[in-house]
């Protein structure tokens, strides 16, 4: 059995949610991530020194923890901002039967 510390959601955001939905359909069909939502998101950040505030698509990818690099890569390739966010949660709990659903569904590296 796959240990649980060896999955995590990746979290990152887009302006648009056609984007989000594309590059979700590319991770899926690259079998970097079992599942992925979208949610629609209000985001205040800095950014070139200026207070910006705009309303974007936050894109949450359940993978495996040791395929994040290779994930990252792939937003960073495929995204249109200059600083994509990139950000790893690991999953401490979840049911038996949701991470063995995880194993089956995420390419093995």
């Amino acid at each position: 059995m796959t240990a649980l510390e060896e999955f995590g959601i990746i979290v990152t955001t887009f302006a648009s949610k056609q984007e989000a939905r594309v590059m979700a359909k590319k991770l899926l069909n690259a079998q970097l991530a079992s599942c992925l939502q979208i949610h629609k998101v209000e985001s205040l950040y800095i950014y070139e020194g200026a207070v910006c505030q705009e309303d974007e698509f936050r894109l949450e990818i359940k993978s495996r923890t040791a395929l994040y690099k290779e994930v990252e890569q792939f937003i960073i390739d495929h995204h249109s901002y200059e600083v994509a966010e990139v950000i790893l949660y690991e999953i401490k709990k979840a049911s038996l039967p949701y991470s063995q659903w995880l194993d089956e569904t995420l390419v093995k590296r």
